[in-house]
């Protein structure tokens, strides 16, 4: 995903790039949630590109998507930009690279489910 993709969805967002000496999607997930912890904003997607030695980490964030996240509980009701209503049944987790959330039975990109026009 590039940078306007995503702003689309999640206007606010920033982009990190890191360069990392590891292949392991384990430890890109690892060192992506680190960072947005570090920077106390929350984890849309993170994607890389590159080769092995000098491989880059590409994490997007997004201030405003840190509260949206937090709200994320079992039980709690949202409505997209698209205005259909979710109920949050799981916690956010990351899956191959984006955050994700189960939601009306299914699992969801939490990006599809925020709605830029709520204040959370």
């Amino acid at each position: 995903m590039t940078k306007n993709e995503i702003q689309k969805l999640v206007p606010d967002v920033c982009v990190q790039t890191l360069i990392v000496d590891f292949y392991e999607v384990e430890k890109h997930n690892e060192k992506a949630t680190m960072i947005a912890n570090m920077l106390d904003t929350g984890l849309i997607c993170y994607c890389t590109y590159g080769i092995k030695k000098g491989m880059r980490l590409q994490i997007f964030t997004s201030y405003k998507f840190k509260a949206f996240l937090d709200k994320l509980k079992p039980g709690f009701r949202c409505v997209n930009s698209r205005g259909k209503e979710f109920l949050i049944e799981g916690e956010p987790h990351l899956d191959n690279g984006r955050m994700c959330v189960r939601a009306n039975g299914d699992l969801w990109f939490c990006d599809t489910l925020y709605n830029s026009k709520t204040n959370y």
